[in-house]
């Protein structure tokens, strides 16, 4: 398996063995919105000026094209906050802007043949099965990176709060290392250290609670 960015690793987790994003959960599709906004953050690709908003700083970068609808949304949108970044997508959760980035990410993960592509059903819907042995390898990451490794990559840890988030961390853990894992990531937030780390963890709070804040509201 290809080294798998942050919203890869998500979705991969996220899919069912049907290949959908589970569609009663209305957290793990909108923490879709969350991984992608993260992944442009630490890319360089946009910032948050002193005005809170979100703002195109550099070209997409060529490892990001399958954010390319996201960040072309962005890119000729008003500036606007993560709030109301979070708001234009909630409102449309089965519609074409989320369903876009998320096919985007899917047809990215069958390209690096850790999932297979299927259509079907009533408005020939996508289906992306995820590939057994790459989600091993996801599972096996956060195992090694939270419950044993000391130094554990923020990308990891980033990865486990939108899990938990999304109230998802349960489907492949059971209670105990659910809980470990919970334990595990509040030491691990305070002992990351560097600008990088930092900037990642603050914007990754607020990028998360946006939109979950907002998801919340409509509920």
């Amino acid at each position: 398996m290809s080294n798998l960015s942050l919203i890869h690793e998500y979705v991969l987790y996220s899919l069912t063995e049907k290949g959908q994003i589970p569609f009663m959960n209305a957290e793990a599709q909108v923490c879709i919105l969350a991984a992608g906004l993260l992944e442009l953050l630490d890319a360089g690709c946009i910032l948050v000026d002193e005005h809170k908003k979100v703002q195109i700083a550099t070209d997409l970068i060529p490892q990001l094209r399958y954010l390319e609808s996201l960040y072309l949304w962005i890119k000729y949108s008003k500036p606007m906050t993560v709030e109301k970044i979070a708001e234009e997508y909630s409102f449309s959760l089965n519609g074409k802007k989320l369903r876009t980035l998320t096919n985007d990410i899917g047809d990215s993960l069958v390209a690096l043949g850790c999932a297979k592509f299927e259509k079907g059903g009533f408005g020939k819907k996508h289906y992306y099965i995820p590939d057994p042995d790459s989600l091993d390898e996801v599972l096996d990451k956060i195992r090694t990176q939270i419950l044993e490794k000391k130094d554990p990559d923020r990308y990891t840890y980033m990865l486990v709060y939108l899990l938990e988030k999304s109230r998802q961390i349960k489907r492949y853990f059971s209670i105990p290392d659910k809980d470990q894992i919970k334990i595990k990531r509040r030491e691990i937030k305070k002992s990351f250290t560097g600008r990088l780390q930092e900037q990642m963890l603050f914007y990754g709070d607020i990028v998360v609670t946006a939109v979950m804040a907002v998801h919340a509201d409509e509920a």
